[in-house]
């Protein structure tokens, strides 16, 4: 029963958070895109990267409860629409107009490969698992390479008493475009913050536990971001995620 209400609870938080991105990835205009490895969604035996047993605290029935009120009350607040420590905050209707660096330019992918991962994390909750493939994808523009974006998926507390489960997804992704965020928070879920020295902002799930989703994106020093996206992982944890990834110019 715990599961069924935990994947039911996923998927409706998934579904309520979808529009809360960063724009990281362009749709480039090349027909030709080559690669390695199957492609993003090819088969992939989910990998644990860190030890222990986790419970997603938004997992309780009690914390499903007040997240399920507090979402029902966040979405009919206004969004949160301007400029906050350089991060401009866009409606998703004006997603088109983001100017695309790759438009006309042959897009590489390359996947499964860390080696091509331009970024390290020396920091992942416990009970974390890699469930997809990591991947890059890029295009160059003269002799310069322009990273769209490199992401490594994850899923953390997976196993439940010995079991798979839906657990707490989240994604972190490193990209060369700046940043612009699309936003359906209200002003209360948006703050400024700062990771390791440079500039960021977060949108805090709806509830301390985590439900729905939350976010945390920085810049590098080459204008760049990177960006940690969860779904029923508590804003902490996020902030920890971030604190630790490691690149040039993090």
């Amino acid at each position: 029963m715990r599961r069924a209400a935990l994947a039911a609870a996923v998927l409706a938080v998934l579904v309520l958070g979808a529009a809360v991105f960063l724009v990281l990835r362009g749709t480039g205009g090349g027909e030709d895109v080559p690669r390695t490895g199957g492609g993003p969604y090819s088969f992939f035996e989910p990998r644990r990267v860190s030890p222990g047993i986790w419970f997603p605290p938004a997992s309780d029935p009690e914390a499903q409860a007040r997240g399920e009120a507090a979402a029902a009350a966040d979405v009919r607040k206004p969004r949160f629409i301007g400029t906050l420590n350089g991060f401009p905050f866009i409606d998703p209707s004006e997603q088109a107009e983001i100017p695309d660096p790759c438009a006309g330019r042959k897009l590489t992918f390359i996947e499964d490969d860390l080696d091509a991962i331009p970024f390290e994390l020396t920091y992942l909750p416990p009970d974390t698992f890699e469930y997809q493939p990591p991947y890059v994808t890029t295009c160059q523009d003269g002799q310069r390479e322009i990273i769209l974006n490199a992401v490594r998926e994850f899923e953390n507390g997976r196993l439940i008493e010995g079991e798979a489960n839906l657990g707490a997804p989240f994604t972190v992704t490193y990209s060369d475009m700046e940043p612009v965020v699309l936003s359906i928070a209200p002003a209360s879920r948006v703050g400024a913050t700062t990771v390791n020295g440079h500039p960021g902002v977060i949108i805090r799930p709806v509830t301390p536990e985590g439900y729905a989703e939350g976010m945390v994106v920085f810049k590098r020093d080459d204008g760049g971001t990177v960006e940690i996206r969860g779904t029923y992982m508590p804003m902490d944890e996020l902030l920890k995620i971030a604190e630790g990834v490691r690149c040039e110019g993090c």
